[in-house]
């Protein structure tokens, strides 16, 4: 079952069945769904009081595993979360029209990744550490054109590769 497809599903169950409602500590409204009696699955929705949204899988009231986060400012993040934070495959979509495309560690930018630059319209495919480009990586200028290739320490380019 494709992603999409399991959390459409996971909306209607939502919407559709009785759910335990309970409130946190922080007095976050918590929906519990119980999808089989070996297997309980917390689906939440957490309605956060500075107008964010989360729609997804909750562990002792954290986001963990999949999930989607629609924040007050128009960001959104859709993929893998781990107590709480950006952890595993997602997608991050800024009100810039910036988006990123790829692995998150405790919520930073970290492993491979592509980030796309709405304003420039310029790609960078490669490697992240700390939400900084690390390691190999490329810059695409909008038409696609390679503009660097090489290998990056903390957003500084020490060694550029030979355009093939």
């Amino acid at each position: 079952m494709q992603e999409n497809n399991k959390f459409q599903l996971w909306e209607q169950q939502i919407n559709m069945m009785d759910n335990i409602i309970f409130k946190n500590e922080d007095n976050q409204e918590i929906k519990q769904l119980q999808i089989t009696q070996n297997i309980n699955i917390q689906i939440s929705t957490i309605v956060y009081r500075c107008g964010g949204i989360y729609l997804g899988c909750t562990k002792d009231s954290k986001r963990h595993g999949e999930g989607k986060q629609f924040y007050s400012n128009g960001n959104y993040y859709e993929g893998e979360w781990s107590s709480d934070m950006q952890d595993g495959i997602g997608i991050f979509k800024y009100n810039t029209g910036d988006s990123y495309q790829g692995e998150f560690f405790q919520g930073q930018l970290q492993g491979f990744g592509k980030y796309f630059y709405a304003q420039s319209r310029k790609l960078y495919i490669g490697f992240w550490l700390n939400s900084k480009w690390h390691g190999q990586g490329s810059l695409y200028n909008d038409k696609w054109d390679l503009l660097i290739d090489g290998i990056w320490d903390c957003d500084n380019l020490i060694q550029q590769n030979e355009k093939q």
